[in-house]
């Protein structure tokens, strides 16, 4: 049985030690010397002539529009035309109050909120998040809730008035 597992261990040791020199012969002859080129044919212009603009502000107006978004922190603000707003004698709103505000349920607030049509407003302050709900419509408020709740978000509606 020694002889066996000698025989065993020396196999081993030639495999290993003959695997190491047909790396390291593929490694030499890789020709690592050149440096690898790509190319791409997306018809891309990525230079940009800073002589039109004067200040850093107009530089970035100059900027085109792009519909993909860097994984940063991202603040979108979307100026639409007026709005006319009736002078409503009920002027009751609608806010929920959320003890928990992480990165997974602002997502699940976002997807309700999408799902409803609802714009909404979030003011953060530590851990508990007051969200404003743009709507005078109770069950509608009531239906965001249950949707929330789906995702295990358990929420507090109050009623203000403006």
């Amino acid at each position: 049985m020694k002889t066996n597992s000698l025989y065993l261990i020396l196999a081993v040791i030639f495999v290993v030690v003959f695997g190491g020199f047909i790396a390291l012969f593929v490694y030499a002859n890789l020709g690592l010397s050149s440096p690898f080129v790509w190319t791409t044919n997306n018809n891309v212009n990525l230079e940009y002539n800073y002589q039109k603009s004067d200040n850093w502000l107009e530089k970035i107006a100059e900027f085109k529009n792009n519909s993909s978004v860097l994984p940063t922190n991202l603040m979108i603000i979307n100026i639409e035309e007026k709005k006319t707003f009736a002078n409503n004698k009920s002027s009751k709103q609608y806010i929920l109050v959320i003890n928990r505000c992480d990165f997974y349920s602002m997502f699940c607030i976002n997807r309700v909120f999408k799902d409803f049509n609802l714009n909404f407003t979030v003011v953060k302050n530590g851990d508990i998040a007051t969200i404003y709900i743009d709507t005078d419509n109770k069950d509608i408020a009531l239906d965001v809730v249950n949707g929330l709740k789906k995702y295990n978000i358990h929420t507090t509606l109050k009623e203000i008035s403006l």
